[in-house]
C-alpha cells in the first residue's frame, strides 16, 4: 500500500522513483489555486545533509546552474524550495526510463544501432547546451557536468533523450569551486576521464570522454572500465588501453571505430573540441532512428515499469483533483441565463389568473370568466378585458417578494436587471389586437382659423401680381464703353478783314433737335471699335453789317 504523500509548501511528495548519494527523486504534485495541479519530479536532499551548509549550497547551486540551461534534451528545472528543514528541486516529470535501466532490461541484447545513434547524439546536443550556458550578464559559465553516465540520461516514451542531474557540475566561479569541492573526486568512477582521476583541470572535453564511454558500451553491450575493485578500474582508465568497439561487434562500420577512439583518447587535445562536433560526426556516419522508433523501443523494453509508474501518476492525479461538489449545488440548471418575463413574474393572487404563456396559447373567446368579487370600480366595456398593471416595489436582490394583494384579474409585475445589476420594475399593459383609432375631427374654431389663413395668403398673392403690372420698368444704366471717346474740337471761324459777329447760340426752343448720339457698339473683345467722327455744326447764314454780304457758318456744302 502506498504511503500517504508528504506536503512541503505547495508540493506533495509521493512515491520514490530514484535514489542517489545526495538526494532521492519522488513523484510529486504541484497544487495551485483554483484547482490547478501538475505532476512533477521532486529531487529531495537527504535529511541528514540539509544541516550541512556545504551540501545545501551545492544542492542549491545545482538548481541555479540547471535553470540557465534551456534545451529540449535537458530536463528543465521549475522551482527550488527551502523550508522547514527541507531542500527540494522541482523538475519536469519525464514519462520514460533511465538509459541504465533500459540496458539492464535488455538482458545482454545489443541495442539496435540506429537507436544508439539517436540516443547518444541527443545526449551530446544537450551536453553542448550546458557547455555553452551563460549567466544573466552574458558571461559564459563554462559548466562541466563531470557525471555523464547512463544513469543520468532519461529516454522518454516520446522518443526523446534528456540529460539530467547537474549536482556535481562545476562552474568557473570561486564560490562554486568552494561549494562543490573542486579538489574532491566526485562522479561515477567507471565513467571518469584520466585528467579527472588525476585531479587536473577539467573541461568540456572531459564530458566528451565520458560520452565516448557510454557510446562504446551501447555499441558492444559490455562494460568498458568496470572491474571488481576501484583500483583496477582506475588502472584501466589511467593506462588508457581501449579496444575498438568492432573488436566485440564485427558488424559495426569502421567510421564508428574512428569516432569512439577519438573521443576516448587519453590526451584531451586529441578529442573532439565540442560535444556537438561529436554528435554531427556520429549522425553523418550512421543513419539515426526516428523518434517513433525510439519510443517503440522504450515501450517494449520497460513496459512493466512504465505501466506501474503511470498507475501511480493516475492515482496521484485522482487524489489531488478537487472533489466534485455537484450535490451541494442547487437545482438552477433549468433557469435561462437571460432574464425572461415568465421567470420573474409575480405569483397570481388567485388560482384563476393565467401566466403570459397560457394567455398566448389559450384561444380567445368572448365567454365571461368566473372571477372573485371585487370592490374596484367597474371597467369600460371592451371587446376583451385589459390587463392593468399595478406597480409593486421589489424587495431585495433576489427579486422575490410577497404575493400582491388580491386585485384585478391579469395583474402582472415583471422585474428585470439593468446592465449594472440594479433591479428595475417594468409594467406591461397588454391590449387587444385592434386597428389604430381614427384621428379626431377638427373643431369649428379650427376650421375658421384655417379659412382665414387661406384667404390672407390668397390676397397677398393677388396684391403682389398687381404691383408687378403697374410699376414702371427699372431704369437701366448705359452700357459701359471700354474704349474712350474723343471729344470733337470746335471748328475755327474763317478769318476776314471785317469783324465777325459771332453767331448767336442756338436757342433751346429751336424746332430742329440735336441728332441723338449713335448707340454704343456691342462689347466684343475681339473687335476693335473705330473712333466716331466729330459731329458737324448746322449751317447758319448772316449778313455782315459792314459789307452787306451773307456769311455762312457751319456745314453749308
Amino acid at each position: 500500500m502506498a504511503s500517504s504523500p508528504v506536503n512541503v509548501g505547495r508540493y506533495a511528495l509521493g512515491q520514490r522513483i530514484a535514489a542517489g548519494g545526495m538526494a532521492t527523486v519522488h513523484l510529486g504534485r504541484l497544487v495551485g489555486s483554483a484547482g490547478f495541479s501538475r505532476t512533477v519530479a521532486i529531487k529531495r536532499l537527504h535529511p541528514h545533509l540539509c544541516t550541512d551548509p556545504s551540501f545545501a549550497a551545492a544542492f542549491a547551486d545545482e538548481a541555479r546552474l540547471a535553470a540557465r540551461i534551456r534545451h529540449p534534451n535537458v530536463v528543465p528545472t521549475l522551482d527550488v524550495v527551502s523550508t522547514d528543514g527541507e531542500l527540494l528541486i522541482v523538475m519536469e516529470y519525464v514519462d520514460g526510463e533511465a538509459l541504465s535501466a533500459l540496458l539492464r532490461r535488455s538482458e545482454g541484447r545489443r541495442v539496435p544501432l540506429p537507436i544508439v545513434v539517436a540516443v547518444v547524439s541527443e545526449m551530446l546536443h544537450g551536453l553542448h547546451s550546458a557547455h555553452e550556458a551563460k549567466s544573466e550578464t552574458g558571461k559564459p559559465l563554462e559548466i562541466v557536468h563531470r557525471d555523464v553516465s547512463p544513469q543520468n540520461v532519461l529516454v522518454g516514451a516520446d522518443g526523446v533523450a534528456r540529460l539530467v542531474d547537474f549536482g556535481i557540475a562545476r562552474a568557473n566561479a570561486k564560490k562554486r569551486q568552494e561549494a562543490t569541492g573542486e579538489n574532491d573526486l566526485k562522479g561515477k568512477l567507471a565513467y571518469m576521464a584520466p585528467e579527472q582521476l588525476r585531479r587536473d583541470q577539467v573541461s568540456r572535453r572531459t564530458d566528451v570522454y565520458a560520452a565516448g564511454i557510454v557510446l562504446w558500451e551501447l555499441l558492444t553491450g559490455r562494460r568498458l572500465f568496470a572491474s571488481e575493485s576501484e583500483a583496477a578500474t582506475m588502472e584501466k582508465i589511467l593506462v588508457g588501453w581501449v579496444q575498438p568497439p568492432s573488436t566485440h561487434a564485427s558488424d559495426l562500420p569502421s567510421a564508428l571505430d574512428d569516432i569512439v577512439m577519438r573521443a576516448l583518447d587519453a590526451e584531451p587535445a586529441n578529442r573532439f573540441e565540442t560535444a556537438r562536433a561529436m554528435a554531427v560526426a556520429l549522425e553523418d556516419a550512421v543513419q539515426r532512428a526516428l523518434g517513433r522508433d525510439v519510443a517503440a523501443w522504450v515501450e517494449a523494453t520497460a513496459a512493466d515499469t512504465l505501466a506501474t509508474r503511470r498507475a501511480a501518476v493516475a492515482r496521484a492525479e485522482e487524489e489531488g483533483s478537487p472533489r466534485s461538489t455537484a450535490a451541494s449545488i442547487p437545482e438552477v440548471a433549468e433557469l435561462p441565463t437571460t432574464p425572461r418575463r415568465s421567470d420573474y413574474a409575480k405569483p397570481p393572487p388567485s388560482g384563476t389568473l393565467m401566466t403570459p404563456t397560457e394567455r398566448i396559447s389559450e384561444p380567445r373567446t368572448t365567454e365571461p370568466r368566473t372571477t372573485e368579487p371585487r370592490t374596484t370600480e367597474p371597467r369600460a366595456t371592451e371587446a376583451e378585458p385589459r390587463h392593468i398593471i399595478v406597480p409593486e416595489p421589489i424587495t431585495g436582490p433576489s427579486l422575490v417578494g410577497p404575493p400582491p394583494a388580491p386585485g384585478l384579474a391579469g395583474i402582472e409585475n415583471e422585474a428585470t436587471m439593468t446592465s449594472w445589476g440594479e433591479p428595475i420594475t417594468k409594467n406591461h399593459v397588454e391590449l387587444p389586437h385592434a386597428p389604430p383609432p381614427p384621428p379626431p375631427a377638427r373643431s369649428r374654431v379650427d376650421r375658421i382659423a384655417y379659412a382665414v389663413f387661406g384667404l390672407a395668403a390668397l390676397l397677398t398673392l393677388i396684391v403682389a401680381l398687381s404691383w408687378s403690372k403697374i410699376a414702371p420698368p427699372p431704369t437701366r444704366a448705359p452700357a459701359f464703353d471700354p474704349l474712350p471717346t474723343a471729344t470733337p474740337a470746335p471748328e475755327p471761324a474763317p478769318t476776314t478783314a471785317d469783324p465777325i459777329v459771332p453767331a448767336p447760340a442756338p436757342s433751346p426752343s429751336l424746332s430742329t433737335p440735336a441728332p441723338p448720339p449713335p448707340p454704343p457698339a456691342p462689347r466684343r473683345p475681339s473687335v476693335v471699335v473705330k473712333p466716331r467722327a466729330p459731329a458737324k455744326a448746322p449751317c447758319v447764314s448772316k449778313i455782315d453789317p459792314a459789307s452787306g454780304k451773307k456769311i455762312y457758318q457751319g456745314d453749308c456744302d
